[in-house]
């Protein structure tokens, strides 16, 4: 059930792709989990952009989250 918006991140660095969209799941042991990613570079002379996932952790409901994790290196995207 929801009930009042509540940011997890603000940064203008967060993309949106239309493949990997931002989410937040509960996990099995009632903490929330978000997922998101952050572009590291727009695409330049046809160099690819970057990106990095990001996670975070709540065990409030959402009221606080831990500071932003990267599970792995940046990924490119295609220069299109």
């Amino acid at each position: 059930r929801w009930d009042s918006v509540r940011a997890v991140v603000r940064d203008d660095s967060v993309m949106m792709h239309p493949t990997d969209l931002p989410s937040i799941t509960r996990l099995g042991n009632g903490s929330l989990a978000a997922v998101w990613q952050r572009l590291v570079n727009k695409p330049t002379n046809g160099d690819p952009w970057q990106y990095e996932i990001r996670v975070q952790f709540s065990g409030d409901d959402g009221r606080t989250w831990s500071a932003p994790l990267m599970p792995s290196g940046p990924h490119r995207g295609c220069a299109c």
